[in-house]
């Protein structure tokens, strides 16, 4: 499984690919709360993918590295 997460000021969109099938995982928070809400549900896939144009996905990022989770 593949996580999909585009990222804006507010919110993650996040999404999944399995199997050649996609699926929309919801809308999260761009905060802490939202970052362990989004980690629990992608911590059984192989990798995160994110949309990392502008700063907003830079909390996200810091929050990947420091839990040591494979992303792009």
């Amino acid at each position: 499984m593949v996580i999909g997460i585009d990222c804006s000021k507010a919110t993650l969109d996040v999404g999944k690919s399995e199997g050649g099938k996609a699926k929309s995982l919801g809308s999260f928070l761009n905060n802490p709360t939202g970052f362990m809400r989004i980690y629990e549900l992608a911590k059984s896939s192989r990798l995160v993918v994110m949309e990392a144009s502008g700063p907003y996905y830079m909390p996200w990022h810091i929050f990947l590295k420091k839990e040591e989770f494979l992303y792009l």
